[in-house]
């Protein structure tokens, strides 16, 4: 029985009665402890405290100012090539960039002078750089942040820096539909810019290259950008070696000595911790395909497209999401994350989504080099 709220009840006692045979009171005594123990039962049903419903796998939302997840099927090219060749497109782009600021005076390739992306310094002193990527969830202060739309697709604009400040930076940022989309940032050479014209200098850049390169309004992915790793890419790699890039976006520690590795019978695994979250790692030594990974009881999954050759699976619980990617040839790289409290969290999926394109975004890269 349940321990009770309350001090016992005091029932009324009837009036004395003058004695009665032994059997009659034995009798009476008898159905005086079933009403009693049938009045206990009939408490302790009611009490019991009833269990909660169970809560239901919610769909992610992704906010209205442009801050959150890209939650479209990343089934288009990447637009723009990564690794060695990552500004091979530049010439193609120069006059139409340089119309933006008196042309341009000078280029930079982030592949050979070591900056994050391909920038065109225009005559008028200011600077447009073009970088590529996964479309993230922004969590952080933004001085600017909005959704947009470049050439008819969405994406978002966005600062990092205050508006008063005199690095100030604007960026557009598209959402293709790609594990790779690109992003613009304008900025002025002196440190001297102000915000709202940096801001219309990125999103015309943008306007500029998604026409040219981005499938989706009528544009045609740069001849170098690449959309499959090689054959083999994978054959002599571990979980943990993937794991690597995909660790910073995940919310767990992303130190080497940090990480676990360990191996089941269908490969390699590799697990690492943070405060509140794991993420959980297998890199098949076969080449499976989904259909020989075991997928994960009651969870709601999704099957799409990841970019144009890849599968990916995605398996939502309350909590934690698991993440399978088929490559071409069969090879299965699969990740779990979530917080560790089973606290219900509907964008693990898109947070695991996006690791693994930078997992991917980093293979195709270093298959580009020697």
């Amino acid at each position: 029985m349940y321990p009770q709220p309350y001090p016992p009840l005091a029932y009324p006692q009837p009036p004395a009665r003058p004695p009665r045979r032994r059997r009659g009171t034995l009798i009476a005594t008898c159905i005086a402890l079933v009403a009693v123990a049938a009045i206990a039962a009939t408490l302790v049903i009611t009490l019991r405290p009833s269990a909660p419903p169970a809560a239901a796998i919610t769909e992610y939302q992704a906010p209205a100012n442009g801050s959150g997840y890209d939650t479209a099927v990343w089934d288009q090219p990447i637009p723009l090539p990564v690794g060695a060749n990552l500004c091979s497109w530049m010439p193609e782009m120069a006059e139409a960039s340089g119309s933006l600021g008196g042309g341009v005076v000078r280029t930079s390739d982030g592949s050979v002078e070591g900056g994050p992306g391909c920038s065109f310094r225009l005559a008028d002193g200011n600077v447009i750089q073009v970088r590529n990527g996964p479309f993230y969830a922004i969590n952080q202060y933004t001085s600017v942040l909005e959704a947009a739309t470049f050439a008819g697709i969405p994406g978002r604009m966005y600062s990092f820096i205050p508006a008063d400040d005199p690095d100030v930076t604007c960026t557009a940022q598209l959402a293709g539909r790609s594990i790779a989309v690109p992003a613009v940032d304008a900025f002025a050479l002196d440190n001297n810019g102000d915000q709202q014209a940096m801001c219309a200098l990125a999103r015309q850049g943008m306007e500029l290259l998604a026409r040219r390169y981005v499938p989706l309004p009528g544009g045609t992915p740069a001849r170098d950008a690449i959309q499959d790793l090689p054959p083999g890419a994978l054959d002599a790699t571990s979980a943990c070696d993937l794991a690597g890039t995909a660790l910073y976006h995940l919310n767990v520690s992303y130190r080497e000595e940090a990480r676990q590795r360990g191996s089941t019978a269908l490969g390699t695994t590799c697990m690492s911790a943070g405060q509140e979250n794991t993420a959980t790692f297998l890199l098949t030594t076969g080449t499976p395909g989904l259909a020989g990974v075991p997928p994960v009881a009651g969870a709601k999954v999704t099957t799409s497209r990841f970019g144009t050759s890849y599968t990916l699976r995605l398996e939502q619980e309350l909590a934690r999401c698991t993440a399978s990617l088929e490559f071409t040839g069969g090879k299965v790289f699969q990740l779990t994350t979530g917080p560790d409290r089973n606290k219900p969290d509907n964008s693990a999926c898109q947070a695991a989504r996006v690791a693994l394109a930078y997992v991917v975004r980093q293979q195709l890269l270093d298959s580009t080099f020697p």
